[in-house]
C-alpha cells in the first residue's frame, strides 16, 4: 500500500496548476478591461447637415434643417478636447435631381479636424434624409394696385404708383412661369380728397415654395388724389393799363401805345376758382427798354432784349401783359393767405402781348 504521503503530492501537482491557470487568466482578462475603459464613447447632439455642390438651379424648397446625433470614440483626452463646432456634417448633392430623394447618412458624412488622430465616428442618427429638390427659376413681376371706390365729389386720381413698380419672385419654375403680375388687396378711395399711401399687401397667398427677393414689408403704394381742375372766363373785358418806366418817357414818345381791350380765362382747383372774384385782377403792360421784345416770330431779331430793339429802328416791339392784384381790404383780412391762394391760378390773358409801333 501507498504511503499517506504518496497520495497528497499528485493533489498538491494539481491545486498548483490550477492556481497558476487561474492567474494566467485573470492577467488576460484584466489587461482586455483596461483597454476598454480607456476608449470611450461620446454623443453630439444637434449636429446640423449642410447641402454642398448642389447642380445649378436645383434647389431644396422646403428649406428643410436636419440636426444629427454623432456618436464619437476614442481616447479620453481627445473626447474631452473635442467640441460641438468641430464636427463637420455635410451631403454632396452634386448627382442629385429634382423631386423627393432620399439620402443615405453615415460617418463619412462626418468631418473631424485633423489635430484629432485616435477618434472614430461610429453612428450617424439618422441614418437617413428624405430632401425635396425642384428646379427653380427667378421672374420679374409687376405690381398692380387693385383700387375701389369713388373719390369726394370734384377730386380725382392723377396716378396710381407702386414703390418698387417691379419684384422679383423665386420658386418652382413650373409654378412661377405663367406668372406675370402680383395684385393687391383691395384699396378703396371711396370719399378720399387727399393722396392715400401704404403698405403693398398682396391679394393672394404666393405660389408654394415661392418668395420675393424683394423684402414684403418694404413694398408700398401711391395714390395721388387732387382736386379737379376747372377753367372759367372773366365776365367781362378789361381795360389794359399801360404804363412807361419812369425815366424813359423820351424814349418812348414817338411810338404810339394803343388802348385794347383784353379778356380773361382762369384755370385752378374748383374750388378756388369758385371763390375768385375776376374783379380782384387788372391787366398792365409795363413799356421799358427792359421788357420790350421783338414781335414773334422773327427768326434772327427774336433773341434780340429791348434796348438793341429800340436801338436798331424796329418798327414795333410787344411788351407781356402782367397781372396787377387790387384785392379788397375785406377780403385780404378774410383770407390772410390770399396771395398764396391765388398764385395757384393759372391766369391768361388774351392777347397775351401788347405791341406798340413806331409813329
Amino acid at each position: 500500500m501507498q504511503s499517506e504521503q504518496d497520495n497528497k503530492e499528485p493533489k498538491m501537482m494539481f491545486r498548483l496548476a490550477s492556481l497558476l491557470l487561474s492567474l494566467l487568466l485573470w492577467v488576460n482578462f484584466s489587461g482586455r478591461v483596461d483597454v476598454t475603459q480607456t476608449a470611450k464613447q461620446r454623443v453630439f447632439q444637434s449636429t446640423l447637415l449642410t447641402y454642398v455642390n448642389a447642380p445649378e438651379n436645383i434647389e431644396i424648397v422646403d428649406n428643410q434643417s436636419v440636426l444629427l446625433h454623432v456618436t464619437v470614440t476614442g481616447p479620453d483626452k481627445e473626447l474631452e478636447a473635442l467640441n460641438s463646432t468641430d464636427l463637420q456634417a455635410s451631403l454632396n448633392l452634386e448627382l442629385a435631381q429634382r423631386g423627393v430623394r432620399t439620402f443615405p447618412l453615415t460617418k463619412d458624412n462626418i468631418t473631424l479636424p485633423t489635430r484629432f488622430k485616435e477618434l472614430e465616428v461610429v453612428s450617424v442618427i439618422p441614418d437617413r434624409v428624405s430632401l425635396t429638390l425642384e428646379h427653380m427659376a427667378s421672374k420679374r413681376l409687376k405690381l398692380r394696385l387693385d383700387v375701389n371706390g369713388l373719390v369726394a365729389a370734384d377730386y380725382e386720381v392723377l396716378e396710381e404708383k407702386t414703390i418698387p413698380e417691379e419684384v422679383t419672385i423665386r420658386g418652382p419654375s413650373n409654378r412661377v412661369e405663367d406668372m406675370t403680375l402680383l395684385l393687391s388687396r383691395t384699396v378703396s378711395v371711396e370719399g378720399a380728397n387727399q393722396t392715400l399711401e401704404g403698405p403693398f399687401q398682396i391679394a393672394n397667398d404666393l405660389p408654394r415654395d415661392a418668395f420675393l427677393i424683394e423684402n414684403l414689408s418694404s413694398l408700398r403704394y401711391k395714390i395721388v388724389i387732387a382736386e379737379r381742375k376747372r377753367t372759367a372766363k372773366a365776365p367781362t373785358s378789361y381795360n389794359l393799363l399801360t404804363k412807361v418806366a419812369e425815366g424813359e418817357e423820351d424814349q418812348w414818345k414817338n411810338w404810339k401805345i394803343p388802348k385794347k381791350k383784353v379778356t380773361l380765362s382762369y384755370t385752378g382747383p374748383v374750388s378756388l376758382v369758385r371763390w375768385f372774384d375776376p374783379t380782384w385782377v387788372s391787366p398792365v403792360a409795363q413799356i421799358s427798354t427792359v421788357t420790350a421784345r421783338f414781335p414773334e416770330p422773327d427768326p434772327k431779331q427774336s433773341g434780340a432784349n429791348g434796348k438793341e430793339a429800340v436801338a436798331t429802328g424796329a418798327e414795333s416791339v410787344v411788351f407781356t401783359i402782367n397781372n396787377v392784384w387790387n384785392v379788397p381790404e375785406e377780403i385780404q383780412k378774410q383770407y390772410p393767405n390770399w396771395l398764396e391762394q391765388v398764385s395757384k391760378l393759372d391766369l391768361i390773358w388774351n392777347p397775351q402781348q401788347l405791341e406798340v409801333s413806331r409813329k
